[in-house]
């Protein structure tokens, strides 16, 4: 279900292709699954990033870069109001979506 969130919310904001979609869907399965089983680290993340950047194009690259610096910014400034103090989802900012 999250996978499907994730994977929706990036296809409306990046205006994937159905390729895109089933390839950028793999991924995010794969990152939730790492979620899932408390192996989801920095290395990983960093990975998963490049892994989708690798199935965007040019344009669609700089947008989500543009989201996620954004996402980053947002959730930095919760963190300082002590907003989402305790969340264990702040990677899906990578994602560009509310932490839930």
């Amino acid at each position: 279900q999250r996978t499907e969130l994730i994977t929706n919310n990036l296809s409306e904001k990046l205006a994937l292709t159905n390729e895109q979609y089933s390839q950028v869907e793999e991924i995010v399965l794969r990152r939730e699954k790492l979620r899932d089983a408390g192996k989801l680290d920095k290395k990983h993340k960093a990975r998963i990033v490049d892994d989708i950047n690798s199935v965007l194009d040019k344009d669609q690259q700089k947008k989500w870069a543009h989201m996620r610096k954004e996402a980053q910014t947002k959730h930095q400034q919760q963190k300082k109001e002590g907003v989402n103090k305790n969340s264990n989802d702040a990677g899906d900012m990578i994602y560009y979506i509310t932490p839930f």
